[in-house]
């Protein structure tokens, strides 16, 4: 293996796993037919790495939803949407008198980024699971230090509910496929 098939393979670590498996050797033997004399071109890498994340994005959007989530991890993303719903009311309802001038913008950017953490969830992917817990880790932690006794109760009680359902989640993530599967249609 030579020096620039051997940089390109690291490169080609932008594409998932199963995706590599399929079309990895044909992707590496075309860079390395059409690389420069000089070595390795940047908008090859450029693509390889805009394309990577493309191909893992099409993976997430055909696992998303599928699969029946455990128990936990299902309560923890409806007591999130239960908090987007709050939170929008809130902003939808809440009196600005003169004594509260301010909008109630900081609510429906809390709602958004609830809604994001649930469906994050819904996602099947070890990172984003585990990007959900360290999130609502941090603003735990960050809730301790402004003292936001609100806001502390509204993230244990997810956060809570993902940790003890990490285990059955890691085991029920279905495999990537590549090409990815159309969703199943129910015959009528």
């Amino acid at each position: 293996m030579t020096d620039l098939e051997r940089r390109y393979r690291r490169w080609l670590r932008a594409y998932p796993l199963v995706y590599r498996q399929v079309r990895g050797e044909e992707i590496l033997s075309t860079l390395v037919e059409a690389a420069p004399a000089n070595g390795v071109a940047a908008k090859d890498l450029i693509y390889i790495g805009i394309h990577g994340l493309r191909v893992r994005g099409s993976l997430l959007v055909h696992r998303f939803g599928q699969g029946t989530l455990p128990r936990s991890v299902h309560s923890a993303t409806l007591i999130l949407v239960f908090m987007v719903v709050v939170n929008w009311l809130n902003a939808a309802f809440a009196h600005n008198g003169p004594k509260n001038p301010s909008s109630h913008l900081a609510n429906i950017v809390v709602g958004l980024v609830f809604v994001a953490l649930a469906l994050m969830i819904q996602a099947w992917s070890r990172f984003l699971y585990a990007a959900v817990i360290g999130f609502l880790m941090i603003t735990m932690a960050l809730s301790f230090v402004n003292s936001d006794l609100i806001f502390e109760l509204n993230a244990i009680v997810p956060l809570i509910l993902l940790i003890v359902g990490w285990r059955r989640y890691m085991a029920a993530i279905p495999p990537a496929q590549w090409p990815p599967r159309s969703p199943r249609t129910v015959p009528s």
